[in-house]
C-alpha cells in the first residue's frame, strides 16, 4: 500500500512538472524587445546627461552600455522572426 501510494505521487508530480516546462509564452519575444527598447531609450537619456555635464567615465560606460542594448535588441528581433517561421514549418503551412 505505502509502496503503491509512494508510486501514485512520484507518477503524479511527473506529469505536472512535464506539463509546466511545456508551456510556452507566446509573448516573451514582444516582452523581450520591449524591455530593450526602454533599456535603449534610458541609455540614451543618461548619455545625454553625461555629456551635458561633463562626467566623461559615465558617458563611455553608457555608450558601452547602448552598444550592447542596441545589439540585444537586434538578437531578439531576429531570434522572434525564426521562430515564428519555425512554427509555420512546424505546422507544414508554408506561407511564404
Amino acid at each position: 500500500m505505502k509502496t503503491k501510494f509512494t508510486f501514485l505521487l512520484a507518477a503524479g508530480l511527473f506529469f505536472a512538472v512535464a506539463s509546466q516546462a511545456q508551456y510556452h509564452d507566446s509573448y516573451a519575444g514582444q516582452r523581450d524587445i520591449r524591455h530593450d527598447k526602454r533599456e535603449i531609450y534610458q541609455d540614451r537619456q543618461d548619455l545625454k546627461r553625461n555629456y551635458n555635464y561633463g562626467y566623461s567615465g559615465s558617458f563611455h560606460q553608457d555608450r558601452r552600455d547602448l552598444i550592447r542594448d542596441r545589439r540585444d535588441l537586434y538578437f531578439d528581433r531576429h531570434d522572434r522572426r525564426f521562430n515564428h517561421r519555425w512554427e509555420i514549418m512546424r505546422h507544414r503551412k508554408f506561407y511564404y
